[in-house]
């Protein structure tokens, strides 16, 4: 049988992490798969409008393989760089160990992915719960806001694991996003609107780099934030700046 062998064991069957209308997460670990030495998996299932919330592992990589879906993914990686792109069934992306990253289900159905793990027993920490166990005295301080900025912040510091995305599935924004559109933010990160757009389930970056130093791929492709960047920021890529308007000249 191949139930009792120490080799085999069912994904679809692990153990539950965690389940909602807006998903499920299923894992295989050495708790349930002792044999497993290095390497663990996870089945992520996540339902139109839900989003797998901005998270780091801290003692592994992620390698994660799209099965079904239309995804948007966004990776706080090294250097403070910050990259968005879109997956779809048989593509995959990679989340080094220690970078804040998170996936949302762009499309009309539900979307079904494997993740892989680096780790036997892979850690997770929540974006959410990590902001949550500061007092609202601390995060003003760190962040450069008034206290009273933070006043309505939940401090429950258990993880949302999947939450419901605030705009609707149909958005302009995502009628704009098509493969494989990306756009990587090098520099240093703007915390206060970096934690804004989190905390607000955008994942739009727009502006998050506070020098501005933004590389965009595929010019036809760019979101309209983007692009308003690169007109007011240096010339890469051939790409040209914006040049001034009659109307600009008259409101200045």
């Amino acid at each position: 049988m191949r139930s009792e062998s120490p080799h085999f064991a069912s994904l679809r069957e692990g153990a539950q992490v965690f389940r909602s209308d807006l998903g499920s997460i299923t894992e295989l670990t050495a708790d349930s798969l002792p044999i497993l030495r290095g390497l663990s998996a996870k089945r992520l299932l996540l339902e139109p409008g839900a989003v797998r919330e901005p998270h780091w592992h801290a003692n592994a990589s992620e390698l994660t393989y799209c099965l079904s879906g239309d995804l948007l993914v966004g990776i706080l990686g090294d250097g403070s760089e910050f990259s968005w792109f879109r997956i779809r069934p048989g593509q995959m992306f990679y989340a080094r160990s220690g970078a804040l990253h998170y996936i949302e289900n762009l499309g009309d159905y539900s979307a079904e992915l494997i993740v892989c793990f680096s780790d036997e027993r892979p850690r997770g920490s929540s974006f959410r719960a990590s902001i949550a166990a500061m007092s609202d005295s601390v995060l003003g301080k760190t962040w450069g806001l008034p206290e009273s900025a933070f006043a309505g912040l939940s401090h429950s510091t258990e993880p949302g694991w999947i939450v419901k995305r605030e705009r609707g599935t149909g958005s302009a924004f995502n009628r704009r996003i098509r493969q494989p559109a990306e756009v990587r933010c090098r520099g240093r990160v703007a915390p206060d609107r970096l934690i804004r757009r989190i905390g607000a389930g955008r994942s739009q970056p727009g502006l998050a780099c506070a020098d501005r130093s933004v590389d965009v791929l595929a010019e036809d492709q760019q979101p309209r934030d983007a692009r308003t960047a690169l007109a007011s920021g240096d010339r890469r890529d051939g790409l040209r700046r914006r040049r001034p308007r009659p109307h600009d000249r008259a409101r200045s």
